[in-house]
């Protein structure tokens, strides 16, 4: 999984590929693409931290950023409150047992669809769902009916929270920072619209938020009146400004690197997104593959015949677990699992002969368009390179595996 790059190598490939989704697949599904593109062109206007002096603004970490909240659907077989308790405010595993429930492992391929489409997240509004109300405990819970003991909520609802973390930390009212970003404030008549409830709307009222609103109730006030499909012109300026900035920053940025373009495999040609990067790590997509456990006597080649029906599918196992094979004609390790292909596809692994004059530099060329992509031709085939790479018998049938 290397593509014969040592780690340093790999760790920027994959931070400059992270950089990517963050920018063109997860902030242009949750703010405005215009403002995103804006801000790629034409720069920073807002966030501007010194060389050396990196902060992340209090009006993102406190208020922007918190807008996953709203999004949050129910929940029946657990509250937050059961998941803190869960897994500790440690982060160790809690409860008593060594791993989470089985139900609550995040299931990939259901969270990120493979179409690259948008997941089941609930649209932006000023609502919460239930479970994230769940907040609170009992303090001397009984099961004694008469028992009168008081409850006290020293976990307080998740609305209340951002709410008194905002103004303990003074944050401006979302119309203050629409001003000072020179974009289009809400009128009250509007935030008031964007009210979960009619009783909502009159607290709103009844403490003059409809026109001094908390910035965190605004932004998602804004998305909601923007039709609830993104964050609206504020919200989008501030979490994209933040966002992009870190890359600005990053000392791989892939907006220092003119021409920068995914190298990981995709599924679509014109764009490269999170489904594809957990298609690589192997935590997605996997409905294609099935697991085999390797006999005595196997080779690649005959586990292709009895498995995928055909023993010249073998370079697409070979390619797929080659970090476990030895010798692609030797007998494999007893006992070893492999994920191989389940149902035949249009073949990214395949065998390709040298040619006269060919080095391992030429084929990537030819095969692979970058003549620098040699050590992934020569990473599949180590066992059967001579000792000099550059010195290629012609008809060596070597394993490539395209893009």
């Amino acid at each position: 999984m290397n593509q014969g790059r040592d780690f340093t190598a790999a760790r920027r490939v994959i931070r400059q590929h992270y950089q990517h989704l963050v920018i063109h697949d997860y902030l242009t599904r949750v703010a405005d693409p215009a403002v995103v593109d804006g801000i790629l062109t034409g720069g920073n206007r807002f966030y501007h931290p010194e060389v050396g002096r990196f902060f992340l603004p209090l009006e993102f970490a406190v208020t922007g950023f918190r807008f996953g909240h709203t999004m949050v659907r129910n929940f029946p077989d657990a509250d937050l409150f059961l998941l803190f308790t869960f897994t500790a405010l440690s982060g160790e595993l809690g409860g008593g047992g060594d791993r989470l429930p089985e139900n609550w492992i995040i299931q990939w391929d259901r969270f990120i669809p493979e179409d690259g489409g948008l997941n089941k997240a609930r649209r932006f509004d000023t609502k919460l769902a239930d479970g994230l109300f769940q907040l609170q405990t009992i303090e001397g819970e009984t099961d004694d009916k008469d028992d009168q003991r008081a409850t006290v909520p020293d976990r307080p609802q998740l609305a209340i929270r951002n709410l008194l973390r905002g103004y303990a930390l003074r944050m401006p009212t979302g119309q203050a920072l629409a001003k000072r970003m020179q974009l289009p404030v809400l009128t009250p008549a509007q935030i008031k619209a964007a009210a979960a409830s009619t009783k909502q709307a009159d607290k709103l009222g009844e403490a003059g938020f409809l026109e001094r609103t908390p910035l965190w109730y605004y932004l998602l006030a804004e998305a909601k009146h923007k039709g609830g499909h993104r964050l609206g012109p504020v919200g989008s300026t501030l979490v994209a400004e933040v966002l992009i900035g870190l890359v600005r920053r990053s000392e791989d940025s892939i907006l220092g690197s003119p021409g920068w373009k995914w190298t990981l495999p995709s599924t679509k040609t014109d764009r490269f997104v999170l489904a594809d990067l957990l298609r690589f790590a192997r935590v997605a997509g996997d409905a294609s593959t099935k697991i085999y456990t390797v006999k005595r006597g196997d080779t690649v080649k005959s586990i292709a015949k009895a498995q995928l029906g055909d023993e010249k599918r073998w370079p697409e196992i070979f390619a797929l677990e080659r970090d476990k094979i030895g010798h692609r004609d030797k007998p494999l390790t007893v006992g070893t699992v492999f994920a191989l292909p389940k149902t035949p596809s249009p073949p990214k692994s395949t065998l390709h002969r040298t040619q006269s004059g060919d080095t391992l530099s030429k084929m990537a060329k030819r095969l692979l368009g970058d003549a620098n992509r040699f050590p992934e031709i020569h990473r599949l085939n180590r066992d059967v390179l001579p000792a000099n790479p550059d010195d290629l018998p012609v008809g060596l049938d070597l394993v490539v595996v395209r893009d």
